[in-house]
């Protein structure tokens, strides 16, 4: 009896510290290292030679609205993207691909994006990244608000081209913009499940 409430009272402290997303896993934008990504795998990490280059691709899953009124469903077109890329020291841009018809109003690692962009299989390729390092051999990477004038304060954001283009809040892969998305030979760690194993370990 004691353990079992001790797991329950885990799994609301759990739900406190999930991201406010409305739905679990919804809206959420992660760098990985395919275009067809599975969140919180090793798809969030590089394993490959450096010094170099490399290719990563970043992806909004489960793009979803329940922000315009009488809407609750999943997102179809996406009409655009908001963000800034955080790099680890010693790595840069060389290379950047968009989605045919969308144009980036910023310039990177700042992305303020308009376009309409097809979600397929429960996702959408926003963005293709080269990185480049002369000396880097590890670092993480992180997804933050853009700089200047964010249309939500503090936070990631997509719009719905299919419902005139509402704006509607998007969040990092990693739970939380001061956790990691992705790994350059190192291992990302979701925020939500650091904090399970924490909580796991408080009653042992």
């Amino acid at each position: 009896m004691k353990k079992l409430f001790f797991a329950m009272f885990a799994l609301a402290a759990l739900s406190l510290l999930a991201p406010s997303s409305g739905v679990a896993d919804n809206n959420q934008i992660g760098i990985y290292t395919t275009s067809t990504p599975v969140p919180n795998s090793a798809d969030a990490r590089y394993d490959g030679a450096l010094p170099g280059q490399f290719t990563c691709y970043i992806v909004c899953t489960n793009p979803w609205n329940n922000v315009t009124a009488g809407v609750d469903a999943a997102i179809v077109q996406l009409g655009g993207f908001e963000f800034q890329v955080i790099l680890p020291p010693d790595f840069l841009i060389i290379g950047t691909t968009y989605p045919p018809n969308v144009l980036n109003l910023n310039s990177p690692p700042t992305f303020y994006c308009a376009g309409a962009i097809d979600v397929v299989d429960s996702r959408v390729l926003l963005v293709t990244l080269t990185l480049a390092t002369f000396s880097g051999t590890s670092g993480l990477m992180y997804l933050d608000a853009v700089p200047t004038a964010p249309s939500i304060p503090g936070s990631l954001a997509i719009t719905d081209a299919g419902n005139a283009f509402e704006l509607i809040e998007a969040y990092p892969a990693s739970g939380d913009l001061a956790e990691p998305v992705f790994g350059i030979a190192m291992d990302v760690v979701p925020s939500e499940d650091a904090s399970w194993s924490e909580l796991k370990a408080l009653y042992q």
